[in-house]
C-alpha cells in the first residue's frame, strides 16, 4: 500500500522514495493502521513529494497565477522584455475578477534588470612558465522600467466582430444609440465608432437597407407610453446625430431616389414623435443635402464630358516663365476641387474591385474592367452556401458590394489627374524642337514644383516630378545639362522610396503641424501625395490581416484604416479654396492634348536622336509605324 500528498499539476515534479512506517509522523501512522482491516498489516510504505512551480504576476497589487497556455505565453513575453498582447491581459483581468466593470486605461509597468558580469585575467609569462597573474570582475546592473496605457474591454463591452448572420441588422445595433436608461441618457457610439461602422457598412449592406433598419426603432417607440418624454427627446436628438453624420460624411449615399423617399420618411417620423424640438434642424439638414447632391452632379457631369475630344484644344498658349507662382496656384485650385467631391466611401469601395485593374491611357483614363465581375469574386456562390436565408443575406451583401464597386468615379478620375501632369509636363518639353525652349520649359516646371510644396500641394509635386523623371524627356541629356542640378536634386530628394518615403514623410508632418496653427487659408493647404497615401491604406489593409472575402468584420481591425481616411478628409476638407480661378491657365491644364507613349519617344527622338541600341530600334519601329499611317506626332 502507498501513500500520498499534494496535489496533479503540468508544472510540478515528483520525487517516490521507500520509508518505514516509524518514520513517519504518529497521526499518519495512526491514521494508516486504522484504515486497515482486520487481519492486515502494513508491508511497505512509500513516500512521494511532489514540488510545483507558479509564476505570479502582480497587477493592481493582486497577485495573479500564470497559468495555462495564456500565463505560459505572458512569462514568455515578460522574460523577453516584451509587453504581452491586450488580449492576454484581458483574458486574465476577467478570470481573476478584477475586470467587473469596463475600464478605459489601465496602466501596464514592466521592470526589466540585466546584470552583465565581466571577467579579466592577465597572466605574466617567462620562459613558458607563469611567474605572476591577476584577475578581475566587474559587474553592471541595468535597470529600466516600461510605462503603457492599455484599453481595456470587459467582455460584455468590447466591439465584437460583425457576422453576416443579417447584415444590415447588425450594422444598425453597431450605430443606433443603445437602449435608454431609467433616468433618461441615451448611450450613442462615438463618432470614430459611428466613422468607421459607416465607412465599411457598405461592404455588407447597401444604404437603403441600412436605413430601412435604423427607421424601424421608431414605430416601437412611438408605441411606448412608458417612456417619459424627456428619454424620447435623448434617443431621437442621438438619432437626428446620426443622420447628420451620416449625411455629412457620405453625402452620397442619399443620391438615388429611392434612398431620398427612405430619408423623407424617417424625418417625418422624427418630427411626428417630437415636432417642436426637430423640425428645422431636419429641414435644415434636407436643404444642406439636396445643395451638395446638386453640385455633386454638376460635377460629375463634367468628369464625363471634361476628357472628350471635343474639349480639348491644341492651339492653347502655354504659361509664361514668369507665370510658375500663379500655375502652382491654379493647379492647387484644382486638386481641391477634385478633393472636395472624393468622398471616404470611395478608398473602401476599390477594394471590391479585385486585383485585376485596367489599364488607362493619358487621354481617357478610364476603368474599362468589370467591375461588377471583381465585385462578385468577393461573395461565395449562393449555391455553396446551404439554407435559402444564408443565400438571401449573401445576395444581399452581393447587391451591396456590386453598388460599392461602381461608386470609384472621382476616385479613378483624381488618379487620372495626377496622371494627366505628368504627361502634360513631358508633353509640354518634348514639343519644343530648339534646345534652349526645352530648358526654359524644364526650368519652369521645377519652379512650379518648389512652388507647389510652399503652398502644401505635394501631389501636384509629385506629378510633376513623375512628368521630368518619364523616358522620353529623362533621356535628354544635352537639355538636362543646361539645368542647374541644384534645383531639380532637391526635388528629387522628396521623391526618394528610400525608408518609405522618409523624406517626404517628414516634410509633408512639417506641412501639417503648419496647417495646424495657422489661421490664414493659403497656410492651411495640406494636399498629401495621393497615389502613397492609397499603398498606405492598402499595408494597413495587409497588416491588420483584415478578411473582406468573408464575411465577418472586425471593427477593431479596421478601425485604424478607417482613423487614415478619416485624417485625409480632415486634410482636404480643412480650407477654403484661398486661389482664384486662371482662366487661361485652367484651358491649358485641363484641355492641353496629351500624346501617347508612343508619340513622346518619338518626339523625344526627333529633339534629341537616340545614342543607344534599343533607342535606335525604338525609332526606327516608330519612324515605320507614322509612315505608314500617314501621320506623325505634332510638333513645332
Amino acid at each position: 500500500m502507498a501513500s500520498s500528498s499534494g496535489g496533479d499539476s503540468s508544472s510540478s515534479t515528483s520525487a517516490a522514495t521507500p520509508v518505514s512506517l516509524d518514520e513517519t509522523d504518529e497521526a499518519t501512522a495512526a491514521a494508516i493502521r486504522s484504515a486497515l482491516p482486520p487481519g492486515h498489516s502494513v508491508v511497505s510504505v512509500e513516500r512521494e513529494v511532489k514540488v510545483r512551480e507558479t509564476s505570479v504576476l502582480t497587477i493592481n497589487g493582486t497577485q495573479i497565477s500564470l497559468e495555462g497556455p495564456e500565463g505560459e505565453a505572458i512569462s514568455e513575453c515578460l522574460l523577453s522584455g516584451k509587453m504581452p498582447d491586450q488580449d492576454l491581459i484581458n483574458h486574465l483581468l476577467i478570470r481573476a475578477g478584477l475586470l467587473l466593470k469596463p475600464a478605459k486605461n489601465v496602466e501596464a509597468e514592466m521592470n526589466i534588470r540585466e546584470v552583465n558580469v565581466n571577467s579579466q585575467r592577465t597572466q605574466v609569462l617567462k620562459e613558458g612558465r607563469v611567474v605572476d597573474q591577476n584577475s578581475s570582475t566587474t559587474k553592471e546592473v541595468k535597470t529600466s522600467r516600461q510605462t503603457s496605457l492599455i484599453n481595456i474591454w470587459g467582455s460584455s463591452d468590447r466591439p465584437p466582430p460583425i457576422d453576416s448572420n443579417i447584415p444590415a441588422e447588425l450594422l444598425a445595433k453597431e450605430i443606433l444609440p443603445k437602449r435608454i436608461a431609467p433616468s433618461g441618457e441615451v448611450r450613442a457610439p462615438s463618432e470614430d465608432h459611428l466613422f468607421n461602422v459607416l465607412l465599411w457598412s457598405r461592404l455588407y449592406a447597401t444604404p437603403a437597407q441600412l436605413l430601412n433598419e435604423v427607421g424601424s426603432c421608431l414605430p416601437a417607440l412611438s408605441a411606448n407610453r412608458q417612456i417619459s418624454p424627456d428619454a424620447r427627446e435623448a434617443f431621437l436628438g442621438a438619432l437626428v446625430f446620426l443622420l447628420s453624420k451620416w449625411m455629412t460624411w457620405f453625402p452620397e449615399d442619399f443620391q438615388d431616389e429611392a434612398m431620398t423617399r427612405k430619408t423623407r420618411k424617417t424625418f417625418s417620423q422624427i418630427i411626428e414623435l417630437q415636432s417642436a424640438a426637430f423640425s428645422n434642424r431636419l429641414n435644415q439638414l434636407l436643404s444642406t443635402l439636396n445643395s451638395h447632391l446638386a453640385a455633386m452632379r454638376r460635377h460629375e457631369t463634367w468628369l464625363d464630358e471634361k476628357l472628350s475630344a471635343a474639349n480639348l484644344d491644341s492651339s492653347l498658349a502655354e504659361p509664361r516663365p514668369t507665370d510658375a507662382s500663379a500655375t502652382a496656384s491654379e493647379l492647387t485650385r484644382l486638386e481641391l476641387e477634385h478633393l472636395a467631391f472624393l468622398g471616404p466611401a470611395e478608398f473602401i469601395s476599390i477594394f471590391t474591385k479585385g486585383s485585376k485593374g485596367s489599364k488607362t491611357t493619358p487621354n481617357n483614363c478610364r476603368e474599362t474592367g468589370s467591375a461588377a465581375a471583381a465585385a462578385t469574386r468577393l461573395v461565395p456562390n449562393s449555391e455553396d452556401v446551404g439554407s435559402p436565408t444564408k443565400r438571401r443575406i449573401l445576395s444581399s451583401i452581393d447587391d451591396a458590394r456590386l453598388r460599392a464597386a461602381g461608386k470609384t468615379k472621382k476616385f479613378d478620375s483624381y488618379v487620372s489627374w495626377f496622371n494627366r501632369i505628368s504627361y502634360l509636363v513631358a508633353a509640354s518639353i518634348c514639343k519644343h524642337k530648339k534646345k534652349k525652349h526645352r530648358v526654359e520649359v524644364v526650368e519652369f516646371w521645377i519652379e512650379v514644383a518648389r512652388e507647389c510644396v510652399n503652398i502644401g500641394n505635394f501631389n501636384s509635386m509629385m506629378g510633376i516630378i513623375t512628368g521630368l523623371n518619364l523616358f522620353p524627356v529623362a533621356r535628354l541629356k544635352k537639355t538636362w545639362t543646361k539645368i542647374q542640378s541644384g534645383k531639380f536634386a532637391a526635388l528629387e530628394h522628396q521623391m526618394d522610396p528610400s525608408c518609405n518615403f522618409r523624406s517626404y514623410r517628414s516634410t509633408f508632418n512639417a506641412a501639417i503641424s503648419r496647417s495646424e496653427a495657422a489661421t490664414d487659408d493659403r497656410q492651411r493647404v495640406t494636399i498629401p501625395f495621393f497615389s502613397l497615401f492609397v499603398k498606405d491604406i492598402y499595408f494597413a489593409k495587409e497588416n491588420a490581416r483584415l478578411d473582406l472575402d468573408g464575411h465577418a468584420l472586425d471593427l477593431d481591425k479596421a478601425g485604424s484604416i478607417a482613423a487614415k481616411v478619416k485624417e485625409f478628409c480632415k486634410w482636404k476638407d480643412a480650407p477654403n479654396c484661398p486661389y482664384e480661378k486662371n482662366s487661361a491657365i485652367e484651358k491649358f491644364l485641363r484641355k492641353s492634348p496629351l500624346w501617347s507613349d508612343d508619340e513622346l519617344d518619338f518626339e523625344s527622338f526627333l529633339c534629341e536622336p537616340p545614342t543607344m541600341s534599343t533607342e535606335k530600334e525604338r525609332y526606327k519601329t516608330l519612324k515605320e509605324k507614322y509612315k505608314r499611317s500617314g501621320s506623325t506626332a505634332s510638333a513645332d
